[in-house]
């Protein structure tokens, strides 16, 4: 199977080599998932570097 490649920013993950581990941040007051609970930038950033930190190669943060 020929590797699909996907580039985001500087880096290139290979989409065949493993699964990956994709994290969400939810920056919205109405976020389903845990209530605007990051709706400040500096939690909203330590949770997004924890998550890569623990493995997440993909941190998606949704915003309004």
């Amino acid at each position: 199977m020929a590797a699909v490649l996907c580039k985001i920013s500087d880096e290139t993950l290979d989409l065949t080599a493993r699964g990956l581990t994709m994290g969400v941040v939810n920056v919205t007051p109405d976020s389903f998932a845990d209530a605007g609970t990051f709706l400040n930038a500096d939690r909203a950033v330590e949770l997004g570097v924890r998550m890569s930190v623990d493995g997440a190669a993909i941190v998606d943060v949704c915003g309004e």
